[in-house]
């Protein structure tokens, strides 16, 4: 399975860091996605999760660095770009980066953070 990271830039800076983007998973309509490590600590690999549907992908530490870039220069580009991610450990598969066009109607998600859930339980 393949994903699709949409990319918006949330701050003009010129020393632009992975926390000035906003990133959102495009096949389930704009779920947020996160950056985290797996454990702990600095040195293990990057996590990226979509907070809507809980699709991650894996980056190694050693692969880091390039991926971040490529994120940021699709950032300040705008230009489509396609890299290779580790799924879970065992399973290679790619990642389109894309920039987010806030003019077009490709996120048409409620955002999260205003969702209702209700209980329809007889009770």
């Amino acid at each position: 399975m393949d994903i699709t990271i949409l990319i918006e830039k949330t701050n003009e800076s010129d020393n632009l860091k992975l926390a000035d983007v906003k990133l959102c998973h495009k096949e389930c309509k704009g779920g947020r996605i996160e950056s985290k490590r797996e454990g702990r600590l600095i040195s293990n690999d990057l996590i990226f999760c979509c907070r809507r549907c809980h699709t991650e992908c894996k980056v190694l530490k050693e692969n880091e660095n390039e991926i971040v870039s490529q994120i940021m220069k699709t950032s300040l580009d705008g230009e489509e770009r396609k890299i290779t991610v580790e799924k879970d450990g065992k399973n290679d598969f790619i990642v389109s980066l894309l920039p987010m066009d806030p003019s077009s109607h490709e996120i048409t998600a409620v955002p999260e953070d205003q969702t209702l859930s209700l209980d329809l339980s007889d009770e």
